[in-house]
C-alpha cells in the first residue's frame, strides 16, 4: 500500500463511465510504468476506497485492462500487470472459453451484438 500512495489518484467525476475513468487512470500508471510490469495491483476493496467507487466500477475498469492485454486475474492471487503497452494486434486471440467465467463473458458480449445485429437487420430489411 505505501506504494499506491505515489499514484497521484484523481477521485472519479460523474462526467463519464466511472469504469472507464478508473482503467484510464490505472492504464497511464501502467504504461508510465509507475506499476511495474509483474507488479500486483492493489485489491478490489483497496481500488474501490482509492477511486471512492464501487466494486462493479472496480470489476468493469479490470476487464477492460484484460482486454488491452495489460493485466491477468486470477483467483485467490490478484491482479498482475502484465506488459507495459496494450496489446491490440489480435485481441481474439485472448478469448479462451475453457473457464465458465470466460464463457459467460462470450455469451454477455453476444447478447449485446446479436440484438443490435439483428435491430439493423430488420431495420435496412
Amino acid at each position: 500500500m505505501e506504494q499506491t500512495k505515489a499514484w497521484e489518484i484523481k477521485r472519479i467525476s460523474s462526467q463519464e463511465s466511472l469504469s472507464r475513468q478508473i482503467a484510464r487512470q490505472l492504464e497511464a500508471l501502467i504504461t508510465q510504468e509507475r506499476i511495474a510490469v509483474g507488479d500486483k495491483l492493489p485489491t478490489e476493496s483497496q481500488l474501490c476506497d482509492m477511486f471512492g467507487v464501487s466494486r462493479t466500477a472496480v470489476r468493469e475498469a479490470i476487464a477492460h485492462l484484460k482486454s488491452m492485454g495489460l493485466v491477468e486475474t486470477r483467483r485467490g492471487i490478484g491482479t498482475r500487470v502484465l506488459r507495459s503497452a496494450p496489446d491490440h494486434h489480435f485481441p481474439a486471440r485472448r478469448i479462451s472459453a475453457t473457464t465458465v467465467e470466460d464463457i459467460l463473458h462470450v455469451l454477455e458480449m453476444r447478447i449485446t451484438l446479436d440484438s443490435q445485429a439483428a435491430a439493423l437487420a430488420a431495420e435496412r430489411h
